[in-house]
């Protein structure tokens, strides 16, 4: 390989890898507690729970995940639900601005609720870039099963990122239309441990990977010469 090649080549890795290393979790609504909320789309299920996030800078979103307590066989859970809105409020769907099923990785939490192991399950998402603001994320575990998934909810431990409390649950057939959870404990909303993944646009490319197009104007000026 000539030099020009080889030059180009390390500077499109390290371009790669920088993206690679900027990506970081947003927004995270704590740690699972021993205890969760139905959260499953499948052939006889539809229930999607919603938290809301803030956002302060553009930020191009690379996966979301969550933290889900699995009843019965977990090889029945074949992906996620996702949807990201605005203006979400009390009996009102606010705004879709994203959603989509998609594939899940799964990976045991080590956490338990009433005995039931909780599994993080992560899915990977595409052509996602939010710019500052609040939103918010609904997250559901896809099982065409008769199994059961349960979104854990969360006390705030270990939280990443901004959330002001508010959370919601939709259900098949508009049953519970975007209820918010202070009416299903009678109390305090609940935070759920979910969260998402990404980069922030405006810092995507850091530090001297940020002049790549004139090192390889340089590079090609060099070998002319």
């Amino acid at each position: 390989m000539k030099p020009f090649a080889l030059r180009s080549a390390f500077l499109l890795t390290l371009l790669g890898t920088a993206f690679a290393a900027s990506a970081q979790t947003i927004f995270y609504g704590g740690d699972p507690e021993p205890f969760g909320f139905y959260s499953q789309r499948g052939s006889t299920a539809d229930a999607l729970l919603f938290q809301d996030f803030t956002l302060g800078t553009s930020t191009q979103i690379g996966s979301v995940f969550g933290n889900f307590a699995l009843v019965r066989e977990v090889g029945a859970l074949t992906g996620l639900h996702y949807e990201i809105r605005q203006n979400v409020g009390p009996f009102d769907e606010g705004t879709l601005l994203f959603s989509g099923d998609v594939a899940a990785n799964i990976a045991p939490n080590g956490d338990f609720t009433d005995g039931t192991p909780i599994y993080t399950v992560t899915g990977l998402v595409s052509g996602v870039t939010l710019g500052p603001g609040k939103y918010f994320l609904g997250l559901a575990g896809i099982d065409t099963t008769n199994g059961s998934v349960f979104l854990a909810a969360t006390d705030g431990t270990n939280a990443k990122g901004s959330s002001s409390g508010s959370s919601y649950l939709y259900s098949q057939g508009g049953e519970l239309y975007f209820l918010p959870t202070s009416f299903l404990t009678q109390g305090d909303a609940v935070q759920f441990s979910m969260g998402l993944q990404g980069s922030p646009v405006a810092s995507a490319v850091p530090g001297p990977v940020a002049a790549l197009p004139f090192a390889l104007i340089a590079l090609r000026r060099r070998k002319r010469s």
